[in-house]
C-alpha cells in the first residue's frame, strides 16, 4: 500500500491542476462508485473526521468537481454528486490507479494474480 500511495503521489500531480490533493482525489474516486451520496455515508464510507471531510468536499465544490443535489425521493437532503469535470478527473485517476498497480503486480505470475484477486474479493 505505501508503493502504491508512493506512486500516485508522484504521478497524480501531473494531472491534479487544481491542487485538491491525496484526499479530494480519495472523494471524486469513492464518489465515482457511490454517488448520489449524502455526505454522513461518504464520511462513513471512508473513515474520516467529519470536519475535515466537509473541508474537502467544500473545495471540491468550489473549483467545480462535485454538486450538491436534491435526493430524488426527498427533496430536502442534499446529496453530492460528480459534476462532468469531477467524472473526467476520476476517470484520470482510475486510470493512473489501474497502471501503478498493474506494474506492481507484474513480480507476480497470472495464477498468483488470479489468486490475490480471490482473496481481496473475499475482504
Amino acid at each position: 500500500m505505501r508503493r502504491i500511495d508512493a506512486e500516485m503521489h508522484r504521478r497524480v500531480p501531473a494531472i491534479d491542476t487544481e491542487k485538491i490533493g491525496p484526499l479530494g482525489c480519495m472523494i471524486l474516486l469513492r464518489l465515482q462508485n457511490i454517488a448520489p451520496v449524502q455526505v454522513q455515508r461518504l464520511v462513513d464510507e471512508m473513515g474520516r473526521d467529519p470536519s475535515q471531510m466537509t473541508r474537502v468536499v467544500r473545495r471540491l465544490e468550489t473549483k467545480g468537481f462535485i454538486t450538491r443535489c436534491a435526493h430524488e425521493t426527498d427533496r430536502r437532503i442534499s446529496v453530492l454528486c460528480l459534476s462532468a469535470a469531477g467524472a473526467d478527473m476520476a476517470s484520470e485517476l482510475e486510470v493512473i490507479m489501474s497502471d501503478v498497480v498493474n506494474e506492481l503486480l507484474t513480480v507476480l505470475s497470472p495464477s498468483e494474480r488470479h489468486a490475490l484477486s480471490d482473496l481481496l474479493s473475499r475482504l
